[in-house]
Formats: structure tokens, C-alpha cells, sequence
């Protein structure tokens, strides 16, 4: 039991969306910047990363001081041709990081 009396109770914010490096951040001080405001977790797209650092970029990402939900990047590059990225992810990957 807690006394809250005088207090505000409310859910912490989820972020929808996010990709955090794109914001030029690690994942540790973007939760440093938006945990005292209310964000208590994440929905982030790790795509940028995983183009440049592949699943080991992406697993870096996910240990966060707060819940951080991740999908799993479904190809990298995502353009085969288009984009010159320092990884590549296919079908073998996309199953390993799944699991």
C-alpha cells in the first residue's frame, strides 16, 4: 500500500514508434531524457542500426532501462542494390532473431 495523498497517479507513456538512432543517442540517454517525463517504454524499429551493425547492433539496442519492445528487421538493405549498408539480414537471420 502505498499513501498517495496529495499525489498524482497515472500510466506511464508509451512511444509508439521510435527509431532511437536516429536520434543520435544511445538507447541509455534517450531513456534518461524521457523517463523522468513519463515514458516508461518503447515500441522502437531498429532498422537504421541493423543496417550498419546487423542482429548484434539490435540486441546492443534492446538492454535499456526501460521496457523496450523491438520488431525484428525484416531485411537489411532494405532496397538489395539501392542501399550500400555495413550488414546484410535474410530469411536465416530474420528466424534466428525471432527466437
Amino acid at each position: 500500500m502505498i499513501d498517495a495523498a496529495g499525489q498524482y497517479i497515472a500510466p506511464g507513456f508509451m512511444d509508439a514508434h521510435i527509431h532511437v538512432e536516429s536520434s543520435m543517442i544511445s538507447v541509455g540517454e534517450y531513456a534518461r531524457a524521457v523517463v523522468p517525463h513519463g515514458t516508461t517504454g518503447i515500441f522502437m524499429d531498429p532498422h537504421e542500426i541493423c543496417n550498419v551493425c546487423g542482429p548484434e547492433g539490435v540486441k546492443a539496442m534492446i538492454e535499456v532501462p526501460l521496457k523496450a519492445m523491438s520488431n525484428v528487421t525484416s531485411c537489411v538493405p532494405a532496397v538489395t542494390g539501392f542501399e550500400d549498408t555495413g550488414s546484410h539480414i535474410g530469411p536465416e537471420e530474420v528466424w534466428e532473431m525471432m527466437t
